[in-house]
């Protein structure tokens, strides 16, 4: 979803240029170097800077391109695909603003309506459980297990985990094996790549790179059970 040519080339230039400096500081410093040749070398290698630099704009503005097509053709792709769904948000660790404005900005064109958002925290497995079955039911919910509850708990369609740092393995896998034994629809989100696989490991579909137009796109679809249309977007 990322395309790194663009930092890659970006690199490259980097490393071109102090090739150049390194190089010309050698020749200064060696009189037995020929005038001619380090003028020759310095030539070349300056040329190939150019030149990558030269590629790395072309990147650059592709890549703005693409970005802008994908974020105007968003609403009308996913238009409806969660219409009257209620999506549930659940922290393991601290809230992080900046998922939880992209889990709106995802679900919102759908049709779908963030109906509640908790902060779990815990030690224990039995805590995990408690804590996602109040997620999933409703009910009074443990003020030690969730916090910043925001709308009401229970009734949702979906429930969407993100995972910003572990509460421990043990309250984590609780809330995990109670989530998917609730049967309501799951999936684990990231900004970037959910590198260490815990999602997977709990049976929740992974979500990576909610803050493009594809990532949120694959959410969407998870969301709306279309498990097999996320795998297609990610490439699986």
């Amino acid at each position: 979803m990322v395309d790194f040519r663009y930092h890659a080339l970006s690199l490259v230039a980097v490393f071109m240029a102090l090739g150049v400096g390194l190089l010309l500081g050698v020749g200064i410093g060696d009189s037995g170097l020929a005038s001619s040749a380090r003028d020759a070398l310095r030539d070349g290698l300056q040329s190939d800077v150019e030149r990558v630099r030269t590629d790395a704009r072309a990147l650059a503005a592709e890549v703005e391109r693409r970005d802008r097509f994908e974020r105007r053709t968003y609403p009308r792709l996913v238009a409806g695909r969660l219409r009257s769904t209620q999506v549930g948000l659940v922290f393991l660790g601290r809230r992080d603003g900046t998922v939880h404005e992209q889990i709106r900005a995802a679900i919102e064109p759908a049709g779908g309506e963030l109906a509640f958002v908790a902060d779990a925290h815990g030690a224990t497995e039995a805590q995990g459980r408690r804590a996602a079955q109040a997620i999933a039911r409703g009910g009074t919910a443990d003020a030690e297990l969730l916090s910043g509850i925001a709308g009401s708990l229970g009734g949702a369609d979906a429930i969407v985990v993100a995972r910003t740092e572990s509460e421990g393995e043990a309250f984590d896998r609780g809330v995990a094996e109670s989530l998917n034994a609730s049967g309501v629809r799951l999936a684990g989100v990231e900004l970037g790549t959910a590198a260490d696989g815990w999602y997977r490991a709990h049976d929740l579909t992974a979500v990576e790179h909610l803050d493009d137009p594809v990532g949120m796109t694959a959410l969407v679809l998870v969301l709306a059970g279309d498990t097999r249309g996320a795998d297609a977007l990610a490439g699986e």
